[in-house]
């Protein structure tokens, strides 16, 4: 994370509108985040990704004018939290003070995310849905009904309410990632149904991925030479 004075031009305050409270920032907080990997961990993760996301929209900027891009009406109650941090900043050893009609002084943007395996899923809704102000519900709904082992385990019962799939007679693995494939799916494709403004005026993403067909490598053992595949 990277904290100091933002490299853009101050802005100076108008006047809010349509509730939307003036913007003067004299400090910007920029965040790299990574986000672990691991099923287990993946309801916890989200958790930490939905504050990401609540963070940045509680001072995202309009870019018609100086002023934040949502009101305090259109933020959740943490968001609306964040925002009141965001008009304590200390001007000159003055003490902070925050007022209903202060401008917001800090701007919180997260602009590179990165993660692997479940942590990596929740980096790619968080991009989206900061590149597009979009809402990531749908993964939180999907992670707290669909990250069940009863309904991960590889077996019939696991892709009886998903037509499209079917059961191998030897499954290849433990866990049905089919299954898990096709609701993240969905879930991704239903964030389009809540479209907004961009919250960051870039993003990058770096996710991990496995090379299922793996890399074949001989090994010298023994004396001898063995393969592996």
């Amino acid at each position: 994370m990277n904290e100091g004075p933002t490299t853009s031009k101050r802005v100076a305050a108008g006047q809010p509108r349509a509730g939307k409270p003036a913007t003067e920032f004299e400090r910007e907080v920029r965040m790299a985040v990574v986000m672990y990997g691991g099923v287990s961990l993946a309801v916890y993760m989200n958790g930490v990704t939905q504050e990401l996301l609540h963070l940045v929209r509680a001072t995202a900027c309009d870019s018609s004018g100086p002023c934040a891009l949502l009101s305090d009406a259109d933020l959740s109650p943490s968001a609306r939290v964040y925002r009141d941090v965001a008009r304590l900043v200390t001007v000159g050893g003055s003490r902070p003070t925050k007022t209903p009609n202060e401008p917001i002084r800090q701007h919180f943007v997260v602009d590179i995310l990165s993660g692997t395996s479940a942590g990596g899923i929740n980096a790619v809704f968080l991009a989206k849905a900061l590149a597009n102000g979009q809402s990531i519900d749908e993964l939180a709904h999907l992670w707290e009904t669909e990250g069940d082992i009863d309904k991960l385990i590889n077996d019939s019962a696991s892709v009886r309410d998903t037509p499209e799939l079917s059961r191998p007679r030897r499954p290849r693995s433990l866990l049905n990632s089919q299954r898990m494939f096709v609701q993240l799916r969905e879930a991704f494709n239903r964030m389009d149904n809540t479209q907004g403004k961009a919250l960051v005026d870039e993003v990058d993403l770096y996710v991990t991925t496995t090379d299922l067909s793996g890399l074949p490598i001989r090994l010298q053992l023994g004396g001898g030479e063995v393969a592996q595949e």
